[in-house]
């Protein structure tokens, strides 16, 4: 915490940090040295070259060891140490690693055996590719494969890992597909399933420095946040739309460095601007399927997960309040407390902005039948012990029946509480 509030007065004790990423003697503290060095290595103008090194053996050691939770942060911290040093070649090869690991796990003689070097292949490769830009100029490199044969990286290179990353996502031909996987009615199933699911979150990671690849698999993510795909696809789908609202492209960072002038700087802002408009269009095609989700009363992840991505987008004026006021109103009566108690903070702050808005007679009667319709569902599946109802809704109060409590009674009441001071006494 100090060093993200005042990271200049960490700076001078670097050094200290290497001796922290011995994962056998301080396992609990590597992820905080990980999130630090991000932070502290921009600060400094010619770091010695011995402390880099020592950064980049530790560091590349620590991607094969971390549990998966970690990862993002140790390759983060990786990168941050690469972009000091110009030593391109390690990440190169770290990368040309993980493809020949999937090439090798895609064989099916080996799937069963490399499953899980597999799965952590997959989640490696999008995380490098989100936090390194191969494509600069000057970070292309020789590498050398895990059999000894050397090859040279160049051009873009990102947007083969990425249709590599696509082939593991076979859901867009066939969106029934998904939903068969939670089904177990043929489709993806098993390691299938869960290779499917992780190369989605890699995907994500690959479209957050890359937002021109986002109409590529425009396909593979209508189907992931279709009403009939499972669970866990819709909730990876919807966040990974949400890492586009929360990261800005890597363009835009260019962009907005200072000094940018002539030429070299039109491009930057043409680029950024190009960038800018990939991430918004992509997520402006999937509005409906969005606001669909935030009504799913079959599953509250995909609902929590659904609401902050619109909270996200309103944020940002990437969607018109009228789309989403009547759903953010209905998700009061969300059995989940926390959909409700996040729907109600967005409510709030629509409310301060667009009163006019909210206090539309048609915007509460669209609002109250939708939380009709999702209150009913909601009981629905309560009473009939529908799956999925008691682990996504933990925090719900039900009655002796299983039925939410008090449900029969429960309508959209906030919108009169912020009223109730407009309201005039009537004379007479």
């Amino acid at each position: 915490l100090f060093c993200a509030a005042r990271p200049e007065l960490v700076a001078p004790h670097i050094e200290l940090l290497p001796t922290y990423l011995q994962y056998d003697s301080y396992a609990p503290v590597v992820h905080h040295v990980c999130d630090m060095l991000p932070l502290l290595l921009p600060l400094l103008d010619a770091p010695r070259r011995g402390l880099l090194e020592k950064l980049e053996r530790l560091l590349g050691a620590l991607v094969f060891r971390v549990p998966e939770a970690l990862l993002g942060q140790t390759i983060a911290a990786l990168c941050a140490v690469v972009a000091k040093s110009r030593n391109c070649q390690l990440l190169h090869e770290l990368l040309s690693r993980f493809c020949q690991m999937m090439v090798r796990a895609s064989e099916p003689a080996e799937a069963s055996r490399l499953r899980d070097q597999l799965l952590r292949s997959v989640l490696s490769a999008g995380l490098l590719c989100r936090h390194f830009d191969f494509e600069a100029p000057g970070a292309s490199a020789e590498a050398r494969r895990a059999d000894g044969t050397a090859v040279r990286y160049g051009g873009d290179f990102t947007r083969t890992v990425f249709e590599q990353l696509h082939a593991f996502v076979p859901i867009a031909a066939s969106p029934g597909d998904a939903s068969a996987a939670g089904s177990g009615a043929g489709g993806l199933r098993g390691d299938k399933f869960t290779i499917a699911l992780y190369a989605l979150k890699a995907i994500g990671h690959v479209t957050c420095r890359r937002h021109d690849l986002l109409l590529a698999c425009r396909a593979t993510l209508a189907a992931a946040l279709g009403r009939t795909a499972a669970p866990q696809l819709r909730v990876q789908a919807l966040s990974n739309l949400s890492e586009l609202v929360r990261q800005p492209a890597g363009g835009a960072k260019v962009a907005a460095k200072v000094g940018k002038e002539g030429r070299e700087g039109r491009e930057a802002s043409q680029l950024a601007a190009d960038a800018s408009a990939a991430a918004s269009g992509a997520l402006q095609g999937h509005q409906a399927a969005i606001l669909s989700a935030m009504g799913d009363a079959r599953h509250a992840a995909v609902r929590r997960e659904a609401l902050q991505l619109t909270r996200g987008m309103l944020e940002q004026g990437l969607i018109h309040p009228m789309a989403c006021i009547p759903q953010l109103m209905a998700l009061e009566v969300d059995t989940s407390r926390q959909c409700a108690s996040l729907a109600k903070e967005a409510l709030r702050a629509l409310f301060e902005r667009h009163a006019h808005m909210v206090s539309s007679p048609g915007v509460q009667l669209q609002a109250f039948a939708a939380a009709h319709t999702l209150q009913a569902e909601l009981a629905a599946l309560a009473a009939a012990g529908g799956a999925g109802t008691p682990c996504d809704s933990p925090g719900a109060a039900k009655s002796p029946g299983g039925a939410p409590d008090e449900a029969e009674a429960r309508l959209p009441r906030l919108m009169f509480e912020l009223l109730l001071p407009q309201r005039r006494e009537r004379l007479g």
